[in-house]
């Protein structure tokens, strides 16, 4: 059963990737500043990750996974950024 506050959470980073995020420095309000490595190849830049969730990605605020143009599956490292 899904629950309609489902569509308006912000996507969570896989929990693999938690203690390396924790170890990067802050860059506001408790929030880290990543790049997001995709299975692709493809470099996601200037990614903002609050606790442990994908918040923004520029100048773009994220709210749900459909926010986003990949799957959370597809991440598959993270670089300080």
């Amino acid at each position: 059963m899904t629950n309609s506050s489902d569509k308006n959470q912000y996507p969570k980073l896989p929990d693999k990737f938690g203690s390396k995020v924790m170890s990067f420095p802050e860059c506001s309000y408790g929030a880290v500043k990543v790049t997001l490595v995709l299975a692709s190849g493809r470099r996601v830049y200037d990614v903002i990750i609050g606790p442990g969730t994908i918040c923004k990605i520029g100048q773009r605020l994220i709210n749900s996974a459909e926010d986003l143009d990949f799957q959370i599956s597809d991440i598959v490292e993270v670089e300080k950024g």
